[in-house]
């Protein structure tokens, strides 16, 4: 395939000119594109060839983020944002790495940082990482349900005390909370503050779900109960439409 013909191209270039940065990244372009971990190493040595260009610095980013070193991966993404301060790059590499890992505040902090320094070509590419990030908080969010009615379950089975209960319906709302906050404060693109909405008020919902199931386990009124099940269920249906007309949006804009 074309890729094993660059590959192969790469080795050549880098065996000749084995001191050239640029030809150490294609090398690690083309090795990380395979799932190839030895990327890790060609992506290091251009870094340390030439310190001052961004780009080896997001290379080697995301082979360490491919290969699960996920605090290196942030390192490599800060140490590029530093090499280039007028890159956006560095900073939506950033964004996403924090969504994934559930820090919203930082995700959306490093967003805004990335919308201020966008040029005028590089909106597909936001584009691209907003979705990605939408989808890293819908993720969570659904886990936080999930794990919201898999308590519910247990403890009406017996399989969990209620003091055990409670503190696990506490860490979802929370959880909760913090994603209802990153959809409500992610600078959207154009057009998409609507879909962006339909996730927040997910959240929400998944927030009201979560105090009404902590005023079922301290009461145990059948009432918050149903109430609880209802808002996850309606918390739920609203999270599959936020991502059906996200995944819509984009394949319109792609």
């Amino acid at each position: 395939g074309w890729n094993e013909a660059a590959l192969d191209e790469a080795h050549r270039s880098v065996d000749l000119m084995p001191a050239d940065a640029s030809l150490r990244r294609s090398l690690g372009d083309c090795l990380r594109n395979e799932g190839d971990p030895s990327s890790i190493d060609h992506y290091t040595e251009a870094v340390r060839l030439d310190p001052k260009d961004a780009a080896n610095h997001v290379g080697l980013g995301d082979a360490l983020w491919n290969a699960g070193k996920i605090p290196d991966a942030e390192k490599a993404y800060l140490a590029a944002a530093s090499a280039d301060p007028k890159s956006s790059l560095p900073h939506r590499k950033i964004a996403r790495l924090s969504a994934v890992r559930e820090r919203f505040k930082q995700s959306v902090e490093a967003m805004k940082k990335a919308r201020e320094l966008l040029t005028d070509d590089g909106g597909a590419d936001y584009l691209d990482d907003y979705g990605a990030m939408l989808l890293a908080g819908e993720m969570a969010l659904s886990d936080v349900l999930n794990r919201m009615q898999a308590t519910r379950l247990k403890f009406t089975s017996g399989g969990v005390s209620r003091e055990d209960a409670f503190k696990e319906v506490a860490i979802q709302k929370r959880r909760a909370q913090d994603q209802s906050d990153f959809f409500s404060d992610l600078p959207s693109p154009p057009g998409l503050a609507a879909v962006q909405a339909l996730f927040a008020q997910s959240a929400g919902l998944a927030v009201q779900s979560g105090e009404s199931a902590l005023g079922y386990l301290e009461t145990q009124s059948a009432a918050a109960d149903t109430e609880s099940a209802l808002l996850r269920t309606e918390a739920a249906k609203l999270l599959s439409e936020a991502r059906a007309k996200l995944k819509s949006l984009t394949l319109r804009r792609s």
